[in-house]
């Protein structure tokens, strides 16, 4: 519990200060993504029977020259944790997935995650058992082409998910050649936006094909109720297909918490993301974490929190000394 109060106080007088001057920037990004995931705090359950509290967490977009990532505690889910993490006036574009407390943000240009739209679809069709079958039959192209013209309906099913594996095709190669943002969009134009037109017709079509109330329309209509955004990744080639960067942010988050379970106060949850969001930004950034909280810590205490100092230790920085990176 002591080593617990260091954490906490040193989190409130210098990592707190530097997370803040982390989030100005974050505002400034051209594309940012956003998610969250479940954490305990026995306070909050014990003064308000609430059993669930959220660490959210941002992410700069993958073109943007200040990599970080920003983690926030918070009570509820309610829609506001959008606003307090971008604050008022963000108009560029944030990447998120279905849940609707994103797209209550007013102002900024929305993006939808694919990955999250193909889930839906897939996950009715994997418990099929016609797919179950067609798993396992040999690789061989022409033999689960001909079990799939026998099951036409698996066939609905499965035309929408290769035209969507195909879009991700696209970005893998932009990717491989290194694009530069213009040859990312003219690829898209050519190549994903006719692809992208024929997944809609494919959920359009499963929409007409099957009940109503059945698992693949329900994906179907996840996906056509969505068309806009997640098309909208096609009109600029910094935008990203998905939401997977923030995915891969909250995992270092839900293996730590696989150890530490929940946390015992308020204050103990808030350091945990300002921690956080220093530690795996210095990642992001080729830093040893240690050593760049170590130092973080060691200049704030000697030379006060002062603007120009934090300027310097942003794990972003230009100027941080050269043994605190990864050799």
């Amino acid at each position: 519990s002591i080593m617990a109060s260091w954490m906490i106080r040193s989190s409130q007088i210098y990592g707190e200060a530097l997370a803040d001057r982390m989030i100005q920037d974050f505002r400034k990004c051209d594309v940012v993504h956003m998610d969250e995931t479940v954490l305990k705090c026995l306070e909050v359950s014990r003064e308000q029977k609430r059993t669930n509290c959220y660490m959210i967490v941002g992410v700069s977009g993958e073109h943007e020259s200040r990599k970080m990532v920003i983690y926030q505690f918070k009570k509820t889910r309610e829609q506001k944790f959008v606003r307090e993490l971008l604050g008022e006036g963000f108009e560029k574009a944030l990447m998120s997935d279905g849940f609707e407390g994103y797209d209550n943000y007013t102002g900024a240009v929305h993006l939808s995650c694919m990955a999250h739209a193909r889930r839906h679809l897939y996950d009715a069709v994997k418990i099929r058992a016609d797919y179950q079958t067609l798993d396992k039959l040999p690789d061989d192209t022409e033999v689960k082409l001909s079990y799939i013209r026998e099951n036409p309906a698996l066939g609905i099913l499965l035309e929408p998910l290769g035209n969507i594996n195909r879009l991700y095709e696209v970005e893998n190669r932009a990717k491989k050649k290194k694009l530069s943002r213009e040859e990312v969009y003219e690829l898209r134009q050519k190549e994903s936006k006719p692809l992208f037109d024929q997944v809609i017709k494919g959920m359009e079509r499963i929409t007409r094909s099957f009940d109503s109330g059945s698992k693949a329309v329900k994906g179907a209509n996840y996906f056509l109720k969505r068309k806009d955004s997640l098309g909208r990744y096609l009109e600029d080639g910094t935008y990203p297909i998905d939401n997977n960067l923030a995915e891969r942010m909250v995992k270092p988050f839900v293996i730590g918490r696989k150890g530490f379970l929940f946390a015992d106060t308020e204050a103990g949850a808030e350091a945990t993301a300002v921690w956080y969001s220093l530690s795996q930004s210095a990642i992001m950034n080729g830093l040893v974490p240690e050593k760049y909280i170590e130092h973080v810590l060691t200049r704030l205490k000697n030379e006060g929190i002062k603007e120009d100092v934090l300027e310097e230790l942003l794990p972003y920085s230009r100027t941080l000394p050269e043994n605190l990176y990864k050799k």
